[in-house]
């Protein structure tokens, strides 16, 4: 039992060590103009990431673990509430008729996310199930990014509190709780290094910061005309 307590506190002291770095280095007021495009590219590919770790992970319960985050991601079955698809209808409405270009990424965007699917197939699994938490550790603070960027691009916020991707992404934080709670037991009970995982965990955090567009001007999207 003793066991089963230290190995759930190293995890969460990983956990709470990659949310600082995150934290640390993030950019909460990123110009919107640079945020949403890569968000969007985000949540389409975020499901190939999902894909390249279950290649991965042998152990059964894992596996399920974070299938069934890639299963929320894609509307638990049903087409119309695909969060990519939810999202990209948000965005037509209001930001595609001043910025038509968020919907374009560069090329070093999308050469940097194929390179990280494919460091994903050749990592170990607990590199891979650190790189899968550190993918959920800074999702509030994302999320809040998220709205940000909509008010800032003129988005009402009676509107924008109302549409269905902020809907079920409002959900999904107040269950993250317990599901996370969950998730720390069956990964404790599986076994995997720790040190794996927060290397695992930090290359998460580096992948996202690119991604949101904290990592200066490399990733940025195409620019506006």
């Amino acid at each position: 039992m003793l066991q089963t307590i230290d190995a759930i506190a190293s995890l969460s002291s990983i956990e709470q060590e990659l949310l600082e770095e995150f934290r640390s280095q993030v950019d909460l007021d990123v110009d919107p103009y640079i945020f949403l495009p890569l968000w969007l590219f985000l949540s389409d590919g975020i499901c190939r990431l999902h894909g390249a770790s279950l290649s991965v992970l042998t152990d059964t319960e894992i596996q399920l673990l974070f299938a069934k985050v890639m299963f929320s991601e894609l509307g638990d079955g049903e087409e119309s509430e695909i969060h990519s698809k939810l999202l990209k209808n948000l965005l037509c409405k209001w930001v595609a008729p001043k910025f038509p270009s968020v919907f374009d990424v560069n090329d070093d965007v999308i050469s940097y996310f194929n390179a990280t699917v494919k460091q994903i197939t050749q990592a170990t699994e607990s590199w891979v199930v650190g790189f899968l938490v550190g993918l959920e550790v800074p999702a509030l603070d994302e999320f809040n990014m998220v709205i940000s960027s909509f008010m800032r691009m003129g988005v009402p916020e009676e509107a924008l509190m109302k549409a269905r991707y902020i809907e079920i992404h409002q959900a999904i934080e107040l269950d993250h709780q317990e599901a996370g709670s969950e998730a720390m037991e069956k990964i404790k009970a599986a076994g995997f290094s720790m040190t794996e995982m927060r290397e695992g965990g930090k290359a998460a955090i580096e992948f996202l910061l690119h991604m949101i567009g904290s990592k200066g001007n490399l990733l940025s999207p195409l620019q506006v005309a």
